[in-house]
């Protein structure tokens, strides 16, 4: 009879240790699941605040193509067409962004008063 009691305590005593280490992966689970929802949600306001700063960015783009469109339109008045396809063909201005045309435009109006 001892025998089947002290067995019976070690079984009891794994059932327990085993319900013991259940608890704990679950608990660590649960943690992890956690830590990833916060994750994921930092990294969504990531995108949001990136998505934003593009929008705010193709803004400039698109007001900065106007100035530039704008400032050609009137050096190409003044030039003439032939002289200003010149002027564009040698500085290759159809290759630039507008950020660059922008850097041009004090070097072309330059130009232009030369002219």
């Amino acid at each position: 009879m001892k025998e089947e009691a002290d067995k019976r305590r070690e079984l009891e005593t794994k059932v327990k240790d085993y319900e013991d280490k259940e608890a704990d992966r679950e608990k660590k689970n649960l943690e992890k699941q956690g830590k990833f929802k916060e994750l994921l949600d930092d990294a969504n306001k990531k995108i949001e605040t990136l998505t934003d700063q593009t929008k705010v960015i193709t803004e400039y783009e698109t007001a900065m193509t106007a100035v530039v469109d704008s400032e050609l339109t009137i050096i190409k008045t003044a030039l003439g067409d032939e002289r200003f396809a010149r002027v564009t063909s040698l500085l290759n201005l159809d290759s630039l962004t507008p950020l660059q045309k922008i850097q041009v435009l004090p070097k072309l109006k330059e130009l232009m008063a030369e002219l």
